[in-house]
């Protein structure tokens, strides 16, 4: 019975994750792709539009100069520190090195966007 119900959660509750659910940056031998001057993104398997390519950029760069995701990114890393730290539990120290990855993620993703003229 067990077996039945962790074969239905995994199936109809924990869905993977494909490239196509990804924000992607379209590049051709190691050169990013542009549409006329504005590079190619991609979301979700769908070429963005110009206009909508210009606010995921310009966003970029606002989130990559703001301040309180500054201080989360800080946040996060304190919390995850004093967890690694104060825990000795196996699970703690997973999630503790897990929510460093995710912070790391979160950081590169929006400097890489923050970055593209």
């Amino acid at each position: 019975m067990k077996q039945i119900i962790l074969n239905f959660l995994i199936k109809n509750l924990l869905k993977g994750i494909s490239e196509d659910d990804l924000l992607k940056i379209k590049k051709q031998g190691g050169r990013i792709v542009r549409n006329g001057k504005l590079p190619v993104i991609i979301v979700e398997g769908k070429e963005l539009n110009p206009d909508r390519t210009n606010e995921v950029l310009r966003r970029a760069k606002e989130l990559d100069k703001d301040e309180l995701l500054q201080l989360l990114y800080r946040d996060i890393q304190y919390n995850a520190h004093r967890l690694l730290y104060k825990s000795h539990k196996e699970n703690d120290t997973m999630f503790a090195k897990a929510m460093i990855y995710i912070r790391y993620l979160l950081e590169k993703r929006i400097k890489t966007l923050s970055k593209i003229e």
